[in-house]
Parts: C-alpha cells; sequence; structure tokens
C-alpha cells in the first residue's frame, strides 16, 4: 500500500522514509537548520509535521536519490537531472502522512548554492506534496481529498531554497501553498529538510 501511495502521489506531482509526527518541538527558523538527522518537517496550516522514516521501494532502494540518468520506473539513458526527497510517518502502514520534494533541471555538482526555486525562475523547478493521512483517513483512489501538492512553476506558488549541499546531504527551506483535487488550501510554513542523497547513475 505504501509503495502505492508514493508512486501515485510522486507520478501526480510530475504531472500538475524513521517517523513524522505531530509533536510539541517546534522547527527551527527558516534562516538555518541546525538539526543533524535526516528529515522532512513544516508547519501544515499551524500544525507541525516532522518526517523521518525513509521510504525504500522494494525494501531495499532508499526513496532519496540524486537521478543522473534515471528515476524509479523509467529505464533511460535520458538525463533526467532530477532530485527526489521523500519521508513517510511510518513506514509500514497505508495511513502515513509524508512529504516529498522533487527538484527538477537540476545539475546537483554544477548548482552554485544557496539557490532558491520559485516562480519567477523557470529554468529549474521543485515540487512540494503532502499526504495529510491519519489511522482512520487512508489514501483512496482517484481524487484525494488529502494529497496536497504545489509547483514553483505556479504563479503565487512554493518557495524551496536549497542551502547547502556538503557531501551530498541537502540542507534547505519551504514555504507556500499546496491544493487538493477540489482546490483546497493548506499553507506550509517553517519548512525544514536535512537529506543525505544516494547518487543514482546509468544502470
Amino acid at each position: 500500500m505504501v509503495k502505492t501511495l508514493c508512486t501515485y502521489a510522486l507520478g501526480s506531482l510530475l504531472l500538475g522514509a524513521a517517523a513524522c509526527s505531530s509533536k510539541d518541538a517546534e522547527p527551527q527558523p527558516e534562516g538555518g537548520v541546525t538539526r543533524t538527522d535526516e528529515f522532512v518537517s513544516a508547519k501544515a496550516d499551524g500544525q507541525y509535521v516532522d518526517c523521518q522514516d525513509v521510504y525504500r521501494r522494494n525494501g531495499t532502494v532508499p526513496d532519496t536519490l540524486f537521478n543522473g540518468y534515471q528515476n524509479f520506473w523509467i529505464s533511460s539513458t535520458q538525463r533526467l537531472q532530477q532530485i527526489d526527497i521523500m519521508r513517510l510517518e511510518n513506514g509500514g502502514t497505508a495511513s502515513s502522512k509524508y512529504f516529498m520534494l522533487i527538484f527538477g533541471n537540476v545539475d546537483l555538482d554544477a548548482l552554485t548554492v544557496p539557490t532558491e526555486f520559485n516562480s519567477a525562475d523557470r529554468t529549474k523547478w521543485a515540487s512540494i506534496g503532502f499526504g495529510d493521512y491519519s489511522s482512520t483517513q487512508g489514501p483512496v483512489s482517484g481524487p484525494d481529498p488529502n494529497r496536497y501538492g504545489g509547483s514553483t512553476l505556479t504563479k503565487d506558488g512554493p518557495v524551496v531554497k536549497i542551502l547547502s549541499k556538503d557531501n551530498d546531504i541537502l540542507v534547505g527551506t519551504f514555504r507556500g501553498p499546496v491544493l487538493n483535487s477540489a482546490n483546497q488550501v493548506k499553507t506550509l510554513t517553517e519548512g525544514q529538510f536535512r537529506i543525505k542523497l544516494l547518487r543514482k547513475t546509468r544502470p
């Protein structure tokens, strides 16, 4: 179920995981990320969500990678220059809250940091996905009111910053609106991430 959820949600975003919880801990100011663990966190309409669980496809492939040549399901020599980050609430359940950040048209080695992804610069893009699931509200087929997404290619869309990339550890911040299939909006604030990337090259 988790594999189906993540694959379906990732495909939707391209077109248009330790633990994630609503803990009492508060995110740090956007100006700096001082945590040393791997995570994606943000406030969604004021509720703090902290995701650390690694999504592993087929039980072995880490969810986070720099796609030098191919993504999860496309065997190709095309150079996608794409970074995928996914963190879940509970990797063993289908009702996990999750965050997904996807960066496109990004040459990680040539990228100058800090850098910002926003609607004013379409030479590169980032998308944000948020699954607002619970033990009583899991994913559904078709339009899913608990699955939200947003892209920096959209006017007044999210803003994502990569602050550093030392040793392929991607550190950054994000904020902005994400919408569900009914165009209902959740506002993400004080978003942060720190993820060690696995480079995936031509098979």
